[in-house]
Parts: structure tokens; C-alpha cells; sequence
């Protein structure tokens, strides 16, 4: 188990790292944080690397879900943030929600998937949570993704944790389903 989350680790064939595949593990956050923000995935404007290690810090988001949910009383509060820089932030978030489905799925930081093959996957369903009910074998059958990409993908939507995360960012208005 993750000595910071309690989660099951995973440890893929062939490979010899145990990894928490945990979206909410807290030695991961900061870092799965920064990446959901980024450019390359959810391209939230006014909301870099530096907002997040200090929103984090702060107490004021603890997961992606809440980056949803940010109390911006609390972040007045902080030195630099004047009302022109959290309506920006403010925007930046809700424009995130319209986003491709595929930029959610390289926000989530699944292993082994960028952006090439996250656009494939967008394709093959209606809904993301659509993916918990395949099995290893049938993303092997999609073209370009081998075994290892293959149990990532399975063990990334077999973890309930991980379809309750995608189910509440939809229940904040992000958008799940294929555009």
C-alpha cells in the first residue's frame, strides 16, 4: 500500500517500481495538480505552477475536483490576488469545463497516455466513465496501444476512486462526453 494515501499500489509487468495510481494520493498532488492545469491538459489560464504549490499550501484546492470549488474569499486573502487577477482565474476555470474530452483525459494523468492517444480514446466513447466497464483486452485492441498502455488504462478505470473523481468533475459542469 502508498505509505502517504493507504492506496494500493500497482506494479506493471516487466516493470520493477510499485506506483500508487491514486488521483488523490497527497505525495502526488502538487505535482498531478500543476500537470492538470497546464497547457498540454486542461489550459487553465492564471492558474500556473506557482498559484498551485501556494493554493495547495493554503489549504485552498486538496484534489482536482476542487479546483471546481475554490473558496475565493480565501484567496483575497493571499498577497498579489486583487479582484482582476480572480476573475481571470475565475474565467479561466469555467472556459476549462468546455474543454475537449480529450484534454480531460491527459489532465488525469493516466500513465503512458499523452496527448496522441488520448484523442483516440475521446473517440471511442459517449462518456469517459464509459471506460470502467471495458477490459484489458479490448484497449489492446485499439490501434497504437500495446499491453503496457492497455493495463494502464484498465487499472486507471477500474479504480472506483478514479470514476468517482471523473463523475464529480461532471457533476461541476466539466465536460466527460465526446463533443
Amino acid at each position: 500500500t502508498c505509505p502517504s494515501c493507504q492506496h494500493a499500489l500497482v506494479k506493471p509487468l516487466e516493470e520493477s517500481v510499485w506506483r500508487c495510481i491514486n488521483t488523490n494520493c497527497p505525495a502526488q498532488l502538487e505535482e498531478h495538480l500543476i500537470h492538470f492545469v497546464s497547457k498540454q491538459a486542461m489550459d487553465i489560464f492564471g492558474f500556473g505552477e506557482e498559484n498551485v504549490r501556494t493554493f495547495v499550501a493554503n489549504n485552498i484546492i486538496q484534489n482536482i475536483t476542487s479546483i471546481y470549488t475554490i473558496d475565493y474569499d480565501k484567496v483575497r486573502q493571499l498577497e498579489g490576488w486583487k479582484e482582476k487577477s480572480i476573475q481571470n482565474l475565475k474565467d479561466g476555470i469555467e472556459a476549462s469545463k468546455h474543454n475537449e474530452l480529450h484534454r480531460l483525459i491527459v489532465g488525469l494523468g493516466i500513465r503512458h497516455i499523452g496527448s496522441t492517444t488520448a484523442k483516440l480514446l475521446a473517440k471511442k466513447i459517449e462518456k469517459l466513465s464509459d471506460f470502467q466497464t471495458w477490459t484489458q483486452e479490448q484497449f489492446t485492441e485499439l490501434e497504437d496501444i500495446g499491453p503496457k498502455v492497455a493495463q494502464s488504462l484498465f487499472q486507471f478505470f477500474g479504480d472506483a476512486e478514479n470514476i468517482n473523481t471523473i463523475e464529480t468533475l461532471s457533476t461541476l459542469g466539466v465536460n466527460i462526453y465526446k463533443t
